[in-house]
């Protein structure tokens, strides 16, 4: 058996498995080396995403609402919520240019972790300075922050169990999986909503739009451009990584962030740009940003090998900023100068002097919370009512029988694994607590650690014809 710490054991499982996977990515990825196999690599990335998604429920009739207008900045910002599931809303600011006519191109803006969403400082910059410069910008919130928080509090902001969007998250993203559901669906259909209502304004251009957005909203907007066809051009900023890197880093992500079989099918972050080849993208990242340079840049290089195979290389193009984590002036203006030469043939990056919206008139619903919505349900509330009822007192043996098939176990007598007897610990008078590493596999250095209460130092375990096993919620070595 390997010499590793017992508490870190799984980190150290996945990780082997995670440095196996990418073993076969980097395969795959140097068999490229035409634009025929350009082609079909894209082809084949672009199969194992949706795989991964799932599908997408068919998007309702949005019936949008707009409940005021400010002017601001020399640009006019509606307020506006639609519904992209019954009984789900969503939240948002439409800018454009006073007098600026029809016709305009489209950019959807996704926002970052900011708890208030929309109302972030950064993301009003970017939303004006791009309308300022002849753009139509729909700026979303994102479930759980600004004014779609899920969980009710008798205070502002966010319940006690509940600190902040991360939290909210992965509140939610665990009662999906519970119901085989995934928290990235919801955002990613959140979001192609959200293009519906931008594409249905009469300001905007008919057909594609870009799309923008930091951290998290980085993330979407490069989920987007691997996923959604009416997405043309992006410019994703401080998000961009290689799960390989994120594994070694041992850095935290949220729900919608961690596609459950992503990486089980070779999948990666870079995919969503391969995906996208060879369509217009700018990565955008910061050399102080605690998002892995090396990963940034190994991402760069892949999807890079896919663009340059099929004569497009000038099409992805990377960024990188002196600053820290944020979507910093230097970011927007890069930002700026990419889609106005995309789009008007010439790159005007400066952004002008900007005076932000106040809380006041960047709120959409009258309490600012959608929940409070006539007709409005909370995601928890419409999974409440997908669950099937509670199974009956007989239920156990049919349970059984689903986890023998789902663990692919042969028999309930298997042999006695290999384990350790490791250094007992006392625990008060004349009680003992005796420690055993078990190798739950062959050649696996994922070791769980079974605690006993033992009447003996022995390094035995109890013999006996029934046994009661307690799964903590947490490692015991916490």
């Amino acid at each position: 058996m390997n010499e590793i710490p017992y508490a870190s054991s799984m980190f150290f499982y996945y990780s082997a498995l995670s440095d196996r996977v990418e073993k076969l990515r980097r395969e795959e990825l140097s068999a490229v080396d035409s634009p025929d196999s350009a082609r079909q690599h894209v082809a084949k990335v672009q199969a194992r995403l949706k795989s991964v998604f799932g599908a997408f429920p068919a998007r309702p009739p949005l019936q949008p609402v707009v409940t005021g207008c400010v002017e601001k900045n020399g640009v006019l910002v509606d307020k506006v919520y639609f519904q992209s599931r019954p009984g789900h809303f969503v939240t948002g600011l439409f800018f454009r240019a006073v007098g600026s006519g029809s016709g305009l191109p489209g950019v959807l803006g996704v926002c970052g972790h900011a708890e208030i969403g929309k109302g972030q400082d950064k993301y009003q910059q970017f939303s004006f300075g791009l309308a300022r410069k002849g753009f139509a910008v729909f700026l979303v919130d994102p479930v759980g922050q600004g004014e779609m928080l899920q969980f009710r509090s008798s205070n502002p902001g966010y319940p006690d169990f509940v600190k902040g969007a991360t939290q909210e998250h992965n509140q939610l993203g665990k009662q999906l999986l519970l119901n085989d559901e995934l928290l990235c669906n919801y955002y990613v259909h959140d979001a192609k909503c959200a293009i519906d209502y931008l594409l249905s304004r009469p300001e905007v251009r008919p057909g594609k739009v870009a799309v923008t957005g930091n951290s998290g909203g980085g993330q979407m907007s490069y989920y987007l451009f691997g996923l959604e066809e009416r997405i043309e051009i992006a410019a994703p900023s401080c998000h961009m990584n290689k799960l390989a890197w994120i594994f070694k880093d041992e850095i935290a992500t949220d729900a919608e962030s961690s596609p459950p079989g992503l990486r089980a099918c070779l999948g990666d972050r870079p995919d969503f740009l391969i995906a996208g080849a060879p369509k217009p993208c700018l990565l955008i990242g910061q050399k102080r940003d605690f998002v892995d340079l090396r990963g940034l840049r190994e991402s760069y290089a892949e999807a890079q090998q896919i663009y340059r195979a099929l004569g497009q290389e000038e099409n992805l193009q990377l960024y990188l900023g002196p600053g820290e984590h944020g979507y910093h002036l230097d970011g927007r203006e890069a930002m700026y100068g990419f889609f106005t030469k995309y789009y008007f043939g010439k790159s005007d990056p400066v952004e002008p002097p900007l005076e932000l919206l106040s809380a006041e008139e960047y709120t959409v619903t009258p309490t600012g919370l959608t929940i409070d919505l006539p007709g409005a349900k909370s995601i928890s509330a419409m999974l409440c009512e997908k669950m099937p009822p509670a199974p009956g007192a007989n239920a156990g043996p049919a349970f059984a029988a689903l986890l023998r098939a789902k663990l692919q176990l042969q028999t309930l007598q298997p042999p006695v694994p290999e384990y350790r007897s490791l250094r007992p610990v006392w625990r008060g008078e004349r009680k003992i607590l005796g420690m055993y590493a078990i190798v739950s596999e062959p050649g696996s250095t994922a070791v769980p650690v079974l605690h006993c209460v033992t009447p003996s130092s022995e390094p035995l375990l109890p013999e006996g014809s029934s046994a009661r096993l307690y799964l903590a919620h947490l490692d015991a070595e916490q």
